[in-house]
């Protein structure tokens, strides 16, 4: 029966590309591809910091955005800065990532945890949905540029 046999490929059809090999150089080192500035050199001049290449994804996404409002533009000048964060995040992980993407040292983390809330609209209902943000205070002389220009 000829439903049941398998096809023979032809001789003289082209190679297919699974047969082609490309070669991927890859580099184990850490400092492979990247310029990274050594230890002894000195942060950013005037003691800003702008967001690092050097974050891990894991850490970009455990910080969502700068939180910018009226009421954190006055605690700016107190060195106090506010992110929305990931709900699952604690104070240790925050000020590690906070660090590390801007380069600053983090005196505390202070946490607001807002519930999400039921809202109804006539018959129908819905959520507004909850956040977590994170006010950051930085050690002096360090800030961080996040207000837009």
């Amino acid at each position: 029966m000829a439903i049941f046999k398998k096809s023979q490929p032809k001789k003289d059809a082209p190679a297919k590309l699974e047969d082609k090999k490309i070669e991927i150089k890859v580099s184990n080192s850490p400092s492979a591809g990247r310029s990274e500035p050594s230890a002894r050199q000195s942060p950013p001049s005037a003691g800003r910091s702008e967001p690092s290449a050097r974050q891990s994804p894991q850490e970009a996404m455990k910080i969502k955005h700068p939180w910018i409002t009226e009421k954190v533009g006055h605690l700016i000048d107190l060195g106090k800065y506010a992110f929305l964060v990931d709900k699952k995040i604690n104070k240790p992980q925050i000020a590690k990532a906070i660090e590390s993407i801007y380069r600053v040292k983090v005196l505390s983390v202070n946490i607001i945890n807002k519930k999400e809330k039921i809202k109804s609209l006539g018959r129908s209902k819905g959520k507004v949905p909850g956040h977590k943000k994170a006010i950051v205070t930085l050690k002096k002389g360090h800030k961080i540029d996040v207000m837009p220009t």
